[in-house]
């Protein structure tokens, strides 16, 4: 799963170089959608199984949570 457009961003001028890259964005990224998996009952491949249409609307729910928490810290800070 990959981060789309973040190499194309522009880091925010309090941001050095260094604390902007992609990949700590993608980790973080990665890090936030593991937790809402692990923590949410409701994101079982069992409850995947049993209701696809509702796991997949609180999944996407999750990752667009996750995108922008990631751009608000990282980009729009």
């Amino acid at each position: 799963l990959k981060f789309k457009g973040i190499e194309n961003l522009k880091p925010n001028k309090n941001l050095t170089t260094s604390s902007f890259s992609g990949d700590s964005c993608e980790n973080y990224y990665k890090e936030l959608m593991e937790n809402y998996i692990k923590n949410d009952e409701r994101l079982s491949e069992k409850n995947k199984e049993l209701n696809t249409l509702e796991w997949t609307k609180l999944m996407n729910n999750y990752k667009n949570t996750a995108e922008e928490i990631v751009l608000n810290e990282y980009v729009f800070i």
